[in-house]
């Protein structure tokens, strides 16, 4: 199932969403569908006997791609569903009609704590989402540095990389309360389990990109740095997957290792980097967090 949604979706995030719904994994999911193709996919969906429910409004995403300065963004501009301008609507998608319906009415009352019940999220993550409600916008939508500063260490379960979602790899559809939260690694493990049944190939790809180091900064893009190595606080790499090209991804490019001062705070070439965030995400789930106790090769 996952190979042809992700066909029909252009998304493995997407996909995987969808699927667990399908496989009563979850109770009802949300996602983005280009204004477009909301008829295509709405058939799609019909055949695989799921239920949708479609906002009245479209939401344009800002285009960040010809101004390399600006942070990524999960926050658009709303128009009306009769709006000329192409946008995406949210579909809510859920096994009977009552729930997708009900999902679209919470999220539409602003209840933040029953639309994250009805998709599934814990609860503890769902307290940490609106607690900082009102920071979404300074944000842009993404909570990921604030999810960082209740973590511990910098040393995290893979099943709760979140921060990979930037290059459409997440088993994850909720920002953790903390990067340690055993309940999100609980919920991730079971949707990787699905995707295992499902897909092995698939499942192994989503693991080996996941257990990854993560260098996440709100100006200069994220960074995944592939098979990573943690000698003392020197973090050494192969390779890197990052959503901008631009000077500092140059910089990591050209190293083979950053040093990690702690999970704010690195330093790569001389080069000195405060606010950033620093995270190592590997099968262990960071027993060991502080730099210069151990050498691992994660």
């Amino acid at each position: 199932m996952l190979r042809d949604l992700q066909a029909m979706f252009g998304s493995s995030i997407k996909a995987m969403e969808v699927a667990l719904v399908a496989y009563g994994i979850k109770p009802a999911a949300r996602i983005m569908v280009a204004s477009g193709r909301l008829p295509q996919v709405q058939g799609c969906l019909l055949q695989q006997q799921l239920c949708v429910a479609v906002s009245d409004f479209k939401v344009k995403k800002e285009d960040i791609s010809q101004d390399p300065a600006k942070p990524y963004s999960d926050i658009g501009a709303t128009l009306p569903k009769e709006s000329a301008q192409e946008g995406c609507f949210f579909v809510y998608i859920a096994r009977d009609k009552e729930d997708s319906e009900r999902a679209k009415s919470l999220e539409n009352s602003g209840d933040h704590a029953g639309f994250g019940k009805i998709l599934g999220y814990p609860g503890c993550c769902i307290k940490f989402f609106q607690g900082n409600a009102d920071l979404l916008e300074k944000m842009h939508g993404d909570l990921t540095l604030l999810s960082l500063k209740n973590s511990p260490g910098f040393r995290f379960p893979l099943e709760n990389n979140i921060c990979a979602r930037h290059i459409d790899i997440s088993l994850l559809s909720h920002f953790p309360c903390s990067f340690s939260c055993k309940h999100s690694r609980e919920i991730a493990a079971k949707n990787l389990a699905l995707i295992k049944k499902d897909d092995a190939q698939c499942a192994a790809e989503i693991e080996e990109k996941l257990k990854s180091a993560v260098i996440y900064t709100q100006s200069q893009g994220v960074f995944l740095l592939r098979n990573p190595e943690l000698k003392e606080n020197r973090l050494y790499y192969k390779g890197l997957i990052g959503t901008k090209d631009n000077q500092f991804c140059q910089t990591l490019r050209c190293s083979d290792f950053i040093v990690v001062h702690d999970k704010n705070r690195i330093n790569i070439q001389g080069l000195e980097m405060k606010g950033v965030g620093a995270m190592v995400f590997s099968d262990d789930g960071g027993e060991d967090d502080a730099p210069g106790k151990s050498s691992d090769n994660i």
